[in-house]
């Protein structure tokens, strides 16, 4: 099952989001106009992306974007890289633990070293740098660096992707200090139509609409009234 929030088929002229069926964590697809396919995080294997991607005719990914390295996220690019060409591979560059995190790393090395795949990670990139193609613009977030450590989670990569008038992020698992941080830098602004929520629900976004699934229930979003993005689409993941 996918919730197709802007469009339901890939069409000429439509630039498609697909937020897929992974379960726990996150997999948002990207179609761009011109056929370019955009794939943020992906789930565990066990959701099945893959099979979701396949499913759509997808034989190549452009460019795949692991917001971070948590096995609910980034687990089933194992999968991905071993199913799909793959143009490029970005990471956050913050070391996994799991032995998925260490198969997945040597298998993007082993595809960069037969010339399959550029690997790189967020680092190499400015947040002027735009990774899209003909009118959708790709801009990436890395991680503020006054934020120190190497937890997963605070390190995640914000994706912001643009066409006309409409913006949407993607956070991975962010929580509410990298993206406050990231506001008071100057990094993105407050208009943002589609977010997908940070880590816990702490998303610092007011929604004009949110779509949630049955048996969700309210929950609390906002810890302050600073720093909301004024949305117009607010996409709720989660797991049954």
């Amino acid at each position: 099952m996918f919730l197709a929030l802007f469009a339901t088929a890939f069409a000429a002229d439509t630039l498609t989001v697909d937020y897929l069926d992974v379960g726990q964590g996150d997999g948002v697809l990207f179609r761009t106009p011109d056929g370019h396919v955009i794939l943020v995080d992906g789930g565990k294997p066990s959701g099945n992306a893959d099979d979701q991607l396949a499913a759509l005719g997808i034989t190549r990914i452009d460019l795949l974007i692991a917001t971070h390295a948590d096995y609910d996220h980034a687990g089933v690019h194992e999968d991905i890289l071993g199913r799909f060409s793959v143009g490029t591979y970005v990471a956050n560059g913050v070391a996994g633990t799991s032995q998925s995190y260490s198969r997945i790393t040597a298998m993007a090395a082993a595809l960069e070293a037969a010339g399959q795949t550029d690997v790189r990670t967020v680092s190499e990139y400015s947040d002027t740098d735009n990774l899209g193609w003909g009118d959708v613009a790709i801009h990436l977030l890395k991680p503020p660096a006054a934020i120190g450590g190497t937890d997963q989670n605070t390190h995640s990569i914000g994706v912001v992707v643009e066409r006309g008038d409409f913006k949407t992020l993607v956070s991975g698992d962010s929580e509410k200090k990298e993206t406050d941080a990231w506001l008071a830098e100057g990094r993105y602004d407050d208009r943002i139509d589609s977010v997908d929520p940070l880590h816990r629900g702490r998303a610092p976004h007011r929604p004009r609409r949110a779509h949630r699934g049955q048996g969700l229930g309210e929950r609390r979003l906002f810890r302050s009234e600073e720093h909301r993005l004024n949305s117009s689409h607010l996409v709720i993941s989660y797991a049954v």
